[in-house]
């Protein structure tokens, strides 16, 4: 999970105002998604991370709150 200097650093280098919890939460998941295909299919995903998000926001959002904060 992305710490609160991690989320800190991420506002500084892209210059964004807040990044809020739930952002980070979902990059953070994002970034996983990517390594588990990675390891299953032996490939890079072939998608963007906007792609990923619109098709599975509800499954981030049911997963991002029933993760203990």
């Amino acid at each position: 999970m992305l710490d609160k200097q991690t989320i800190e650093d991420l506002e500084k280098v892209l210059e964004i105002a807040t990044v809020s919890p739930f952002r980070a939460f979902a990059m953070n998941v994002w970034e996983d998604h990517k390594e588990e295909v990675f390891t299953w299919e032996g490939d890079l995903v072939q998608y963007t991370s906007k792609e990923y998000f619109s098709k599975n926001k509800w499954f981030l959002k049911k997963l991002y709150k029933s993760t203990p904060r």
